[in-house]
């Protein structure tokens, strides 16, 4: 199987982050430019020589990885300032209550390059009643991020990649609200902070419908990515069965909203203008959500499949993945670390490699029913052969019972998600907002019951798995080496069969 040119692209870029990132002490970043510039004039210069070419192309492409993993790592190591520091923030989290103290993320904004912290505010009246968007002026140490004591999870590195410079802990004492100018935080990050806003107003509206505990927990997650009211216990429920992905916001979540939206049309003639509103809403949906890397990818994939649906091409290929891979990649290169990074685009990636080859192994289904639930399945089956091995790798778990919770789960979560909406919708109308909500706490609860019910079973989860990232490599190079050996395999004897057919019909004659 040949590579899609931009999927060779995609792997150098990600190769190149990966070493940059590994070397960001050892090789600067003029180096990298050098080395860049240098690979590229090579490549003009091999014109005549299309292979050799190609080759220069993807070092260049790897040094630019290097090159842009170098500068992400050097801007993500901001310098502190020792002893106690005076400073204005806003909170760009919702604050949550965690023993004695309330935690938040925030971003010091008076500062000449605004600094992410994670903030451990002492709990009292005041600090229970902050949101999301409330400024406070503080005075407190800050720390490096550290790891957890008797834990394998590299803390540090992880909140290094997601942008934070520090944490700190202020005293009761220590703090006041306030306002706090916003003219210093870049515009993507002031865009987020009133959507994050918005979707807190969202969020009371569900609260003032009714919904609470679990089945509010469901609707918050799978329609609006706040997972604030997910508990440990609910997590673990999803985690053993095999629904975390629920949980996540995905490309499974557009799709729906997208197919919604699709259905009002302003007519064939203003296609063109159908796909502009379409899109625009899927991208305000994107930002109102929190714009994580999954919903960025599928996003960004609706894009492309709303352009190429125009243009009347194909619509969804590996080059479409690999295309936003790069462009998420080249916007920030320590999107690479992120789970739901990864984990998203394997999935993808699983399901336009596996899918089709495992759905033609049943004959035609002439039952719809049927038919759909092999779909499904067949789905569920590619998605669980792209993110198992990255399950295993994180959580050390493996869920026995997928196919079976995948054929409860996404009906049920589609069904949420219609729900959702229209309990957003008919807000202004109360008589018919009731009878949404009373359908989405019934279809949520129904879910959680099942996914609890499905988590119970004897052997719903193997635990205790413990792999390495290179054992993780190994593994998806062992699942690349026997698709590829299959493909051939498949391939050849289709041929054979096509060249001896005719002569088995000759004598028959």
């Amino acid at each position: 199987m040949q590579l899609h040119p931009l999927l060779r692209i995609a792997f150098a870029l990600a190769v190149g982050i990966l070493v940059g990132d590994a070397l960001s002490e050892k090789l600067s970043a003029g180096m990298w430019i050098v080395a860049t510039v240098a690979s590229l004039s090579m490549a003009i210069g091999t014109w005549k020589h299309c292979l050799v070419q190609g080759c220069v192309i993807m070092v260049t492409v790897f040094c630019t990885g290097g090159l842009l993993a170098e500068r992400a790592r050097t801007n993500a190591d901001v310098r502190l300032a020792e002893g106690y520091v005076n400073y204005e923030a806003v909170v760009i989290s919702q604050p949550t209550v965690a023993g004695k103290v309330v935690r938040c993320d925030a971003v010091i904004a008076n500062t000449e390059y605004p600094t992410k912290i994670k903030a451990n505010i002492w709990g009292d009246a005041r600090s229970r009643k902050l949101c999301i968007g409330d400024g406070i002026t503080a005075t407190s140490v800050m720390e490096e991020p550290r790891n957890f004591r008797k834990s394998s999870f590299d803390y540090r590195r992880y909140l290094k990649n997601q942008g934070f410079a520090a944490t700190t802990f202020i005293a009761s004492g220590n703090w006041t609200k306030s306002r706090v100018r916003l003219d210093r935080l870049s515009w993507v990050l002031r865009t987020q902070l009133a959507a994050l806003k918005f979707r807190q107003r969202l969020l009371g509206k569900y609260r003032a419908s009714g919904l609470a505990n679990k089945t509010l927990a469901a609707a918050a997650a799978m329609t609006l990515g706040d997972k604030s009211a997910v508990s440990k216990e609910m997590k673990n429920e999803y985690s053993i069965s095999g629904a975390s992905h629920l949980l996540a916001l995905s490309g499974l979540h557009l799709g729906i909203v997208y197919a919604v939206l699709s259905i009002f049309s302003f007519g064939r003639k203003y296609r063109w203008l159908n796909e502009t509103v379409i899109l625009l809403a899927i991208w305000g949906y994107a930002v109102v959500t929190g714009l994580s890397p999954s919903v960025v990818r599928s996003a960004l994939m609706v894009s492309i499949y709303a352009l190429m649906s125009m243009a009347h091409r194909d619509k969804m290929s590996l080059n479409v993945l690999s295309f936003a891979a790069i462009v998420m990649l080249m916007a920030n290169p320590l999107n690479i670390y992120d789970v739901g990074f990864q984990m998203s685009f394997m999935a993808v990636t699983a399901i336009l490699v596996f899918y089709k080859p495992i759905y033609g192994r049943l004959p035609d289904i002439q039952n719809r029913g049927l038919k759909w639930v092999w779909q499904l399945m067949a789905v569920s089956l590619a998605v669980q052969i792209g993110t198992a091995p990255l399950v295993a790798l994180y959580f050390g778990r493996f869920s026995c019972y997928f196919l079976l919770t995948n054929l409860i789960a996404i009906p049920l979560a589609t069904a949420i998600i219609y729900c959702a909406m229209g309990v957003v919708v008919l807000s202004a109308v109360p008589v018919l907002q009731g009878y949404a909500t009373t359908l989405l706490a019934t279809v949520a609860k129904a879910l959680n019951s099942a996914l609890a019910w499905i988590a119970g079973l004897p052997g719903a989860s193997i635990d205790g798995i413990h792999i390495n990232g290179l054992q993780t490599l190994m593994i998806y190079v062992v699942i690349s080496a026997s698709y590829l050996l299959l493909s051939r395999t498949g391939t050849a004897r289709r041929k054979r069969e096509e060249d001896t057919a005719p002569s088995r019909g000759w004598k028959r004659k």
